[in-house]
């Protein structure tokens, strides 16, 4: 929809996550953009900021000059769809 004008990037933050079972998660949901794995220090550190449940999956949309525009920790790609065309926009 947007071209080449967005990178779409995900992080598996759960350094006890299986790399195999990440993998097939990612071929069954058909996903077609790069995926990360998180490392179990950075994981502490971003648990540390949130109480009560299990802060993921959070989104962040992070501009063109690498400033963070927005975060949610629930998915509404409603929400997330306006914030990006806000942005490009500017």
């Amino acid at each position: 929809m947007y071209g080449d004008e967005i990178a779409v990037v995900a992080l598996d933050p759960d350094p006890d996550d299986d790399i195999a079972g990440v993998a097939e998660f990612i071929y069954n949901q058909g996903v077609t953009f790069p995926v990360g794995k998180e490392t179990s220090a950075n994981y502490a550190l971003f648990q540390k900021n949130f109480d009560g449940a299990n802060p993921y999956p959070t989104d962040v949309i992070i501009d063109k000059n690498g400033i963070i525009r927005f975060v949610a920790v629930e998915y509404d790609p409603a929400i997330m769809k306006a914030v990006v065309e806000m942005l490009m926009a500017e």
